[in-house]
């Protein structure tokens, strides 16, 4: 405000603050108190995952393009950015089973594993599931981005063109699934960067994956055992899962396979201690 007259764009115009709160729309016939809360929350998360997609693809072209030192500090942020989503998803801890039970009826059909974004997210992490299109919620748009996504280099991707780079003999993924014996291989070259000095930022851009990593885990972790306590061992209001779960039991088990399929395809704890277990995710190191 100068001279008494307002200055354009204001805080308003600038977040679309108008448009922004007319979003929130209760599904429930009765509009339960806490179903404001819901639908918040979970928006709030998908705003998270577009913040964490556009610096997590930084990360991704900044280590290809060299600067470590700039793709550290992004992979700090993505960190942070997860916690935030983590204590977001915290408070719906506040609604007891009973309170979620009396609109849960009217979400019937909608489901977290619908979420394009977060399908997005594993895929730039690394996690190449077949089944990742095979959402029938998926629009033309969102399936041509996770079509693109599954074109473009992933996070581990740009981690092993950075070793390449530092004079690493880094096996890429496809080389590593027709050759089994090309696991060693990798292991070898991240057991040498992370050993032997001189690259320092390599060894901080690892940690900095591990960190992230545990945050994610932590996260999906905790949303497993909330979803437990608010529904028990009901199916989720999506149905049977998404397919590529073959049908999970609750969500417990959704993240038990999820998991294991990760964590099968890693092979030696070495590979945890170097930090890229997260940039990989499902691609196969080792049987």
């Amino acid at each position: 405000m100068m001279g008494g007259h307002l200055m354009s764009p204001s805080y308003g115009e600038i977040l679309n603050i108008a448009p922004l709160l007319k979003l929130q729309q209760p599904l429930s016939p009765a509009n339960h108190h806490d179903e404001l809360q819901y639908v918040i929350v979970h928006q709030v998360s998908e705003l998270w995952f577009k913040l964490l997609l556009h610096e997590l693809e930084a990360v991704r072209d900044e280590t290809l393009g060299g600067s470590l030192g700039r793709a550290v500090r992004l992979l700090r942020r993505s960190n942070q950015i997860v916690q935030t989503l983590d204590q977001g998803f915290s408070l719906l801890e506040t609604m007891t089973a009973y309170d979620y039970a009396q609109f849960r009826p009217s979400l019937t059909g909608g489901s977290g594993f619908q979420s394009a974004q977060f399908r997005e997210l594993e895929v730039l992490l690394g996690c190449h599931r077949p089944a990742t299109l095979n959402q029938p919620a998926f629009t033309a748009e969102e399936r041509a981005r996770l079509e693109r996504r599954l074109q473009e280099p992933n996070l581990w991707d740009a981690f092993v063109a950075a070793m390449r780079q530092s004079g690493y003999a880094m096996e890429d993924r496809a080389t590593v699934a027709a050759d089994p014996a090309a696991a060693a291989r990798v292991e070898q070259a991240l057991q040498a960067m992370y050993t032997r000095g001189g690259h320092p930022d390599l060894r901080d851009l690892s940690e900095e994956f591990a960190a992230l990593d545990n945050t994610l885990l932590l996260w999906r972790t905790h949303h497993a055992i909330m979803a437990e306590r608010a529904i028990g061992s009901k199916v989720g209001t999506g149905g049977e899962g998404d397919g590529q779960l073959e049908g999970p039991r609750d969500h417990a088990e959704a993240l038990e396979l999820v998991d294991a399929e990760i964590h099968a395809a890693l092979g030696d704890r070495v590979l945890d201690a170097v930090g890229h277990r997260v940039v990989h995710g499902g691609e196969r190191f080792a049987e």
